[in-house]
């Protein structure tokens, strides 16, 4: 009988970096990886799915990737690092938030949902370190699925990179521990946060809170990583006007304006309505009018309904913007 894929991972393993786990005594371990702090007793897992207890020891991903390609830092997306640059981006499986919109699903999801059929194809931190190399990539990053869960492995692939000059960066959900940014500091340089809404309840309904993902945007901001974040604008979750200004506000940082009308099609999210009247493009305008200093958020707006272009990029890069 074929290996099951909890049975596949099971092998693919290391123990949790000791920064990353407290014993509580009884066999009850505490992972501290993510801002869950997940309480886990013996042969039971994390709400990632990933980090599990086995024997008294936090068994954690290692060794694998369930995806490898060689992007434009663009797309990761970094707006203000090497643009222009390519960027050697690797992920593992799993995540500790169940977003319905997720353009990772196929491999954050795999544990939930067996539709999502990721799979993890072995590789060793040497031999991903030495591909960046040999492909002239000046940034690797860990993407694709929430890093914060396999941290452990990425410090692996980056204390490989760190000293060859390579810049090393998480895509994650910002849903961290001041544990978890204090060990990964010396390796990470670069850290995009997916800012999903302003609004604890629909951040419960993720799977997180609001509060947490604030503060880690504030944190690494005073510990010196490099930090983006991007909001992706998902119509009737987190499209009204007031949530919309409020991150902006929050971050008081630059908006750059995508559409990504195109790739909402997703066969595994549900639709939703746009709120009120004035739909995306009078919105993204009110923003801008609302806003005095711009330099990092990237509100990647995703509506099936437009009907006319806001902003025209050529691949990655806006060459007109309509939005005045």
């Amino acid at each position: 009988m074929p290996a099951t894929l909890q049975q596949v991972l099971a092998e693919l393993t290391m123990m949790s970096a000791p920064e990353l786990v407290h014993d509580e005594g009884g066999g009850v371990l505490r992972c501290v990886a993510c801002g869950h702090r997940c309480r886990i007793a013996e042969g039971k897992s994390g709400v990632c799915r990933v980090r599990r207890n086995v024997g008294g020891h936090l068994q954690v991903p290692a060794g694998y990737v369930g995806g490898l390609n060689v992007d434009p830092i663009e797309k990761k997306p970094f707006y203000h690092v090497l643009p222009g640059s390519d960027a050697l981006s690797f992920g593992m499986l799993g995540c500790d938030f169940h977003c319905s919109f997720c353009q990772n699903w196929i491999s954050s999801q795999t544990l939930r949902d067996e539709q999502a059929t990721a799979m993890p194809h072995q590789i060793s931190a040497d031999q991903l370190a030495d591909l960046a190399i040999r492909r002239r990539t000046p940034v690797c990053v860990s993407t694709y699925n929430e890093p914060l869960i396999t941290a452990d492995w990425a410090m692996e692939v980056f204390k490989r990179l760190k000293p060859r000059g390579v810049l090393c960066g998480f895509v994650s959900n910002g849903n961290a521990t001041p544990e978890v940014l204090e060990y990964i500091c010396p390796y990470v340089d670069l850290y995009k946060v997916d800012l999903k809404c302003f609004d604890d309840h629909h951040y419960r309904k993720l799977g997180g809170t609001l509060q947490t993902v604030l503060d880690t945007i504030v944190r690494l901001k005073e510990m010196g990583f490099w930090v983006e974040v991007v909001t992706l604008v998902v119509p009737g979750f987190n499209d009204s006007d007031d949530e919309l200004r409020d991150i902006a506000r929050f971050l008081d940082l630059h908006i750059f304006i995508q559409d990504h009308g195109n790739q909402f099609d997703l066969p595994h999210i549900q639709r939703l309505p746009c709120r009120g009247q004035a739909g995306v493009p009078s919105l993204l305008v009110s923003l801008r009018n609302n806003n005095q200093r711009m330099d990092l958020l990237v509100l990647r707006v995703v509506s099936p309904r437009l009907s006319h272009r806001i902003a025209l990029r050529r691949g990655l890069h806006r060459v007109d913007d309509r939005i005045e």
